[in-house]
């Protein structure tokens, strides 16, 4: 004769959607910590050495009209005339890190990844938004967190600026009916 296991059930709490995707939130955020643990510890590397470590403009006073007129290599050590990029938000970004974290690279990398989580949340947002089902939303938030192109992005202190594209294009995509 079977067991009546009804008192069990009582017990146990569903196991819903919802629980899943905090699950898999969770289970996200801990990968993306454990595998970009290390570039806490990393240094500064190629633009980065010119645009923060040797860079003298970072250690003077804000000059806005610099800020927001001049081309953003003039902005570092090493500008050359033939480098004509106008970011703005790139190198205001850059002088605020500096405030915080100084010549601590580990900051600017932290800020990199906290960027790129950030990223990860809005593509699940969106998938979500579409009405994506759930196996499918987790396979494309699982390939934009992991995949290996994103690894120069965030460890690298200077593409700051893909990051923020990325976030003010899926930022829009939100916001847009």
């Amino acid at each position: 004769m079977p067991k009546n296991n009804s008192k069990l059930l009582m017990v146990c709490t569903p196991w819903n959607e919802q629980k899943t995707d905090y699950l898999f939130a969770f289970l996200v955020l801990l990968f993306l910590g454990l595998i970009y643990r290390n570039i806490l510890h990393f240094g500064f590397v190629w633009d980065d050495i010119f645009l923060i470590s040797k860079n003298p403009h970072l250690q003077q006073p804000i000059v806005w009209k610099d800020v927001f007129l001049a081309p953003f290599w003039k902005f570092s050590s090493s500008y050359n005339s033939c480098l004509v990029y106008y970011r703005p938000l790139v190198k205001l970004l850059t002088i605020f890190q500096y405030r915080i974290f100084g010549l601590n690279a580990g900051g600017y990398h932290l800020f990199n990844l906290c960027l790129h989580i950030g990223n990860v949340a809005l593509v699940w947002y969106l998938l979500r938004k579409f009405d994506l089902d759930r196996r499918s939303t987790y396979f494309g938030v699982f390939l934009f967190a992991f995949h290996p192109v994103t690894i120069p992005t965030i460890c690298y202190i200077s593409s700051v600026g893909d990051l923020l594209a990325v976030f003010f294009m899926l930022l829009s995509l939100v916001f847009w009916n």
